[in-house]
């Protein structure tokens, strides 16, 4: 009975960190697609000074 609950909270241990590693790759990806457009942004705002 003591290996069943073990196994019971390991496995709900690996979903819970499966969940937060997902979370974090989402959050890398949206920093980096926020990034992407300010250093857009950034570069025609430095042509129109420029030019």
């Amino acid at each position: 009975m003591g290996k069943h609950k073990g196994h019971i909270l390991f496995s709900s241990l690996g979903y819970i960190l499966k969940a937060i590693w997902k979370l974090l790759l989402l959050g890398l990806y949206a920093t980096a697609k926020i990034l992407e457009t300010l250093a857009g942004f950034c570069s025609k705002l430095l042509d129109k000074f420029l030019k």
